[in-house]
């Protein structure tokens, strides 16, 4: 747990980044789909070292709909898990965006290996094992 001194800066860090990913116009709030596919779509991006095209934004999208509609127990969870797992999705996106942008504007070795480090975590969850041990 963060000691006191650090949890305001995190609950901002935080807000920040649900308000920027929910409010952009693209984004559907409060749907796991787009939730689990942004994180998905971010790591493969950041493990490729380019943005996904339109298409392949898309395709992810429709995989990650199929898988949570018919290859998941996600329908058996909670309201309160399905919540969480929302949340984190944004949170760990925003956090994966927050290290790679650094990374390209500031040149930082770290923060490029801890976006790399999060995707390469974020894709392994997932089931994209063989692709996150490139």
């Amino acid at each position: 747990m963060a000691p006191p001194a650090h949890r305001s800066q995190l609950r901002a860090l935080a807000e920040a980044v649900f308000a920027e990913l929910e409010n952009h116009p693209e984004f559907r709030r409060n749907t796991l789909t787009y939730a689990v596919g942004l994180a998905i779509g971010a790591a493969l991006a950041i493990e490729r070292g380019k943005d996904l095209t339109d298409a392949e934004s898309l395709r992810v999208l429709d995989t990650v709909h199929g898988f949570l509609t018919t290859g998941s127990d996600i329908t058996r969870r909670t309201p309160e898990e399905r919540t969480a797992l929302y949340d984190t999705c944004l949170l760990i996106t925003g956090l994966m965006a927050v290290f790679e942008a650094d990374a390209q504007a500031n040149g930082h070795a770290e923060t490029r290996q801890a976006a790399r480090q999060v995707a390469t975590a974020v894709l392994t969850l997932f089931g994209f094992a063989a692709q996150a041990a490139r």
